[in-house]
């Protein structure tokens, strides 16, 4: 089982099968066996297939995707897997379902009790920051993080998370490609996007006293591609502003 058609909008999966590895192999008639090529499907770019069956024995595929629509532009949060249900007959050729971003569940386990720490995906979110707590496992930093400049309920400020600006700006990759290799520490914390449709508020407590000193919330995708809402000060005033990709050494901090 093989991606091809390239990786992107007319992505594909294909498959052949032999009885000896060295074949020969005989492609299936039916090929490609999982696309979303030339739909107007949300869920396009499909292919870098797998099979595999669960512990009862029902045959499984994983892929790659985006969910970008048939203009194949906007996907922020970039090449997810998804699960379709495969029907794999003895002696016969496995059939894949289609993606299309939703599935009948009802007849699998609704067991949640599984190991590990931490929220499971598609749960919301409410972050309180209770004194002595840790921030759960899908909050992220963007590389190595500096632990000083992140403080869960600081003295007299319970319930906050404290951040300390960062001087390396999370947008100097705007003008500079090799920004990320800098040595040193851009202040970021984030919460990765699992849901086309959500909801998302925060509240800042920040009141900057240093020229281009500046904290806010960000749509962050790479150090080229972010687009901050900062509050910071210039010429002695505070202002609020939206900054889409623009140059920058501003010391700053985001969440």
């Amino acid at each position: 089982m093989v991606a091809e058609g390239g990786s992107g909008l007319n992505h594909s999966v294909t498959i052949a099968r032999a009885r000896d590895l060295t074949g020969p192999y005989e492609g299936n008639p039916s090929n490609p066996v999982l696309t979303n090529r030339g739909t107007d499907e949300l869920f396009q770019n499909v292919g870098h297939a797998d099979l595999f069956p669960d512990a009862i024995g029902r045959w499984w595929s994983s892929a790659l995707s985006w969910r970008s629509g048939p203009q194949g532009i906007t996907y922020p949060m970039g090449r997810e897997m998804v699960l379709t249900p495969v029907t794999r007959p003895r002696g016969q050729w496995p059939t894949f379902s289609p993606v299309r971003g939703t599935r009948d569940v009802r007849n699998l386990t609704q067991d949640l009790c599984i190991g590990g720490t931490g929220p499971l995906v598609g749960e919301p979110d409410v972050l309180d920051f209770a004194p002595n707590s840790t921030l759960p496992k899908n909050i992220v930093y963007w590389r190595w993080p500096e632990p000083s400049s992140y403080v869960i309920s600081p003295p007299d400020h319970p319930h906050t998370l404290q951040l300390k600006p960062s001087y390396l700006s999370i947008t100097d990759g705007s003008t500079n490609g090799t920004a990320g290799y800098d040595i040193g520490y851009r202040t970021l914390v984030t919460r990765k996007q699992t849901d086309t449709l959500f909801q998302y508020s925060v509240d800042v407590d920040f009141e900057p006293v240093a020229p281009d000193e500046e904290a806010g919330v960000t749509a962050y995708s790479t150090k080229c591609r972010t687009t901050p809402l900062a509050s910071s000060t210039y010429h002695r005033a505070t202002r609020v502003r939206l900054r889409p990709e623009k140059p920058s050494r501003l010391s700053t901090s985001a969440l």
